[in-house]
């Protein structure tokens, strides 16, 4: 026993080279998304050019929910648990967190990485004994341990006291997601580290984008999940106000339906007589393709967010960019420079903001080139591992 009371891995005894630093990295599933994208890029990178560095992947999902293009990017083919639904399906759960444990027992890695929250919670519940540390990544600033919904105070407690154990450390991928791991998971500040998201910058890259002489219709996009916490119907009313003045600007809304989410933004923009000038593209094969064919991208987000990876992607894309001021949005993009920054739920700010830059060609450009150079000097893929590998695994596995 260590002096935790818990059980030590003994990894020589197991036939582990003591210059092998094993690591095991748990997500909920691989469906299309942001925090999925990231995960399959840093392990790639990870096993490219550190070697040392052993990696296994468990998705706590079913494998027919993956997305292909995410399994071939992976270095190592994962385990999948099959577990489907809810965390309140307590018996599905369970099941889940047992298969997790047993394969971390047998496993032996010297850390174990855990990305979204299902992941981090099983995770943290399965490894309880094994002496195994773990790294939660924070993608995400959801959680109010002070809130009126007793589900959602009691879920937010309840992941902080399971995370809070000696020897874990946690990666934010903003300022924002680490502020808001410490208030309201109370982490420790020290244990926490701000490895911003970082995208492969040539996957995205657009050639020089047209200049005022060019005299097509104006494409504004968006591109997520079609969740209300991303804020489309504040997108379409701006877009609206915007439409009743301009005859030269469409909208496209690229991603996929969750419910019945489509359905109602697409009766909203009917009411609003948009229907000709609003498309819904769902879910594209190529993001970017969709960045490529558009002028102006647009995050109108309203909360939970970490740092949406497609702000970089627009960026890499030579896009200008209109966010709401949520989360890490302004770590990424400075107001006027790259884009612009306006306040959530506010429709008529991002009219306006949307109307400025479709006037504005030369300074389209502008900040499309602006976004390009920050994106390659400080959200790189190459960034963002390179800080885990030297100030999370380094210090937490001893490598040298």
């Amino acid at each position: 026993m260590d002096a935790t009371g818990q059980q030590p891995v003994n990894r020589r005894a197991l036939g582990h080279s003591p210059r092998e630093i094993r690591i095991v990295h748990v997500i909920n599933n691989l469906g299309v998304g942001g925090t999925e994208h990231l995960f399959a890029k840093h392990i790639r990178r990870l096993t490219e050019h550190y070697p040392a560095f052993s990696n296994r992947i468990v998705v706590l999902g079913r494998e027919e929910t993956a997305h292909g293009e995410y399994l071939a990017m992976l270095p190592v083919r994962p385990v999948f648990l099959g577990f489907h639904g809810r965390y309140r399906n307590l018996p599905a759960s369970w099941r889940c967190i047992g298969q997790l444990r047993r394969l971390l027992y047998r496993a032996a890695p010297d850390l174990v990485h855990s990305y979204l929250w299902n992941a981090d919670v099983f995770t943290a519940i399965a490894k309880m004994g094994l002496a195994i540390p773990q790294v939660a990544h924070i993608v995400d600033r959801r959680g109010d341990r002070n809130a009126r919904r007793s589900m959602t105070r009691w879920r937010t407690r309840l992941t902080g006291r399971l995370l809070r154990r000696e020897g874990n450390r946690f990666v934010a991928v903003s300022r924002a997601s680490a502020e808001h791991a410490r208030r309201q998971l109370l982490l420790p500040e020290g244990d926490i580290v701000t490895a911003h998201n970082g995208i492969p910058v040539e996957q995205f890259s657009a050639p020089e984008r047209a200049g005022a002489g060019d005299r097509r219709r104006l494409v504004v996009g968006t591109l997520s999940n079609l969740s209300e916490e991303k804020g489309h119907r504040y997108l379409i009313e701006a877009f609206g106000r915007l439409a009743q003045g301009n005859d030269t600007m469409d909208l496209e809304i690229a991603g996929g339906d969750r419910g019945t989410a489509r359905t109602e933004l697409e009766g909203m923009v009917k009411r609003l007589g948009l229907s000709g000038r609003i498309e819904f593209l769902g879910r594209v094969a190529s993001a970017a393709d969709f960045y490529r064919n558009i002028d102006l991208f647009v995050v109108p987000s309203l909360y939970a967010e970490g740092l949406p990876t497609t702000i970089l992607e627009a960026m890499a894309a030579r896009l200008p960019v209109v966010v709401t001021d949520v989360g890490g949005a302004s770590e990424a993009i400075r107001d006027g420079i790259e884009g612009i920054i306006v306040p959530a739920r506010d429709p008529a700010a991002l009219a306006t903001a949307m109307g400025r830059l479709g006037e504005a060609p030369e300074r389209r450009l502008a900040m499309g080139e602006a976004g390009l150079r920050r994106v390659k000097n400080d959200f790189t893929i190459e960034a963002m591992t390179r800080t885990i590998v030297e100030r999370v695994y380094r210090p937490m596995t001893g490598w040298e």
